[in-house]
């Protein structure tokens, strides 16, 4: 983090699992953004406990670390496809609203399919992104 910082850059993202306290606290003193994600949003299947253990997951990681100022964004899930984790992830994102009303929340979906067209394959992506700001929640794809 001390090279990031030297180098230029302001945010990292923690992906695959919370940070240690020890670097949020380094992030803080030295005034890095942080954009972290709960290990939910990579680990999880569908299964009847997936929704609770979803909802775990990611509360323990706010209410552990939404009192470091380097926070700014919350990242619920990513690049997974649109299934029953996504559609978790989607309603979740109240909750973390509940627990923290300062900060972004986000969930990302990406879709890629494949067409074959005359033997030339050609990939087409759809990306659903369900964000709060705010009090609202903006479900937005782009293509």
């Amino acid at each position: 983090m001390l090279y990031a910082k030297a180098s230029g850059f302001n945010m990292v993202r923690f992906i695959s699992g919370t940070a240690h306290s020890w670097q949020l606290d380094l992030c803080d003193e030295l005034g890095l953004m942080v954009y972290e994600e709960s290990s939910a949003g990579w680990l999880l299947k569908d299964s009847p406990q997936m929704k609770g253990r979803f909802r775990n997951s990611v509360g323990q990681m706010i209410l552990r670390d939404r009192n470091h100022p380097c926070l700014s964004m919350w990242g619920i899930l990513n690049e997974t496809e649109d299934c029953a984790v996504f559609q978790e992830a989607v309603t979740v994102l109240a909750f973390v609203r509940s627990l923290d009303t300062t900060r972004l929340g986000l969930a990302f979906e990406r879709t890629l399919r494949q067409k074959s067209k005359n033997r030339v394959s050609q990939q087409s992506r759809r990306h659903r992104m369900g964000i709060y700001m705010g009090q609202k929640r903006v479900l937005q794809e782009v293509r």
